[in-house]
């Protein structure tokens, strides 16, 4: 089954932010090519396999679950939602699925990895 892909206005405002500094401030559009190609990559394998992507180690935001993924030089910031659901019979199943969909990825922010980017969330 299958994950649920969100991304926040956040995360798309920052990834536009960075294809443009990098298409029109360093003149490479071949970097913004290759961050659009990672990330959507990232994206798509996040629909398959969140869990697969390590826990953020800083502070707070270790303690709400935040993952990240790293995109060459940049990080993308996510949160996993599982849902229960009920089978007949009142039975809990854990992380089970509900309407072919597993769970809900929340896709946060983009950052440079050089960013103060724990502050930024």
């Amino acid at each position: 089954m299958a994950y649920e892909v969100r991304t926040a206005e956040s995360f798309r405002v920052e990834l536009l932010e960075t294809l443009d500094y990098l298409t029109e401030e360093l003149d490479s559009p071949g970097a913004a090519q290759n961050v659009t190609r990672r990330v959507g990559e990232v994206l798509r394998e996040l629909e398959g396999m969140p869990e697969s992507f390590p826990y953020v180690r800083e502070g707070y935001l270790r303690l709400r679950e935040y993952r990240k993924a790293t995109v060459g030089n940049y990080l993308v910031l996510y949160r996993i939602a599982e849902y229960r659901a009920v089978i007949e019979g009142g039975s809990p199943v854990e992380h089970g699925e509900v309407g072919g969909i597993e769970g809900v990825v929340h896709v946060t922010h983009l950052f440079h990895a050089s960013q103060e980017w724990t502050d930024l969330v």
